[in-house]
């Protein structure tokens, strides 16, 4: 449980939990200048499932809670820090809840919003991160490097269930 903030200078992050099934899940990934808390551990004193590990040599610069706070009163205009992590953490969650699509598509859509990851997330942890398998991510990648050789093909994919352009 997590009885601090972080920011992460340098390096890169999963949250990992086991689901009901018993297998290892990711909740998140998180990498420089990003911070990492735990919105319900902050406020509500709410337990958290799970474990942090580190992907890649991190620095991390931590911040207790009780500090935050002592921050809040000291100095109001810390409020806005407060409001831009919270806002931070809302457009994550967004992008993530938009992930769950098709999964063919979760991979691609993960690129899009997480570029500053690719290469440096092994596929078995994206893959848990999207609820797809590891196939599923290699068969995305593939798909999506014969479409780059033949700017064509997107316009005469036949497959059922997609729109011709």
């Amino acid at each position: 449980m997590l009885e601090e903030l972080y920011y992460i200078h340098e390096g890169l992050l999963r949250h990992y939990y086991f689901n009901e099934a018993g297998r290892e899940t990711t909740g998140w990934f998180a990498a420089e200048t990003e911070i990492l808390y735990f919105p319900g551990r902050y406020r509500e004193q709410i337990s958290t499932q799970g474990s942090v590990e580190l992907l890649e040599k991190s620095t991390l610069v931590s911040l207790r809670y009780d500090e935050l706070d002592e921050l809040y009163e000291l100095d109001p205009a810390t409020n806005a820090i407060g409001r831009r992590i919270s806002e931070h953490q809302l457009r994550y969650f967004l992008k993530r809840e938009s992930l769950f699509r098709v999964s063919e598509e979760r991979y691609l859509c993960f690129l899009e919003y997480f570029p500053h990851l690719f290469g440096r997330v092994q596929n078995r942890h994206v893959a848990s991160y999207l609820e797809i398998s590891p196939g599923t991510i290699s068969r995305a990648l593939s798909g999506s490097s014969s479409k780059q050789k033949d700017p064509e093909a997107k316009k005469t994919d036949s497959s059922p269930g997609k729109k011709q352009e």
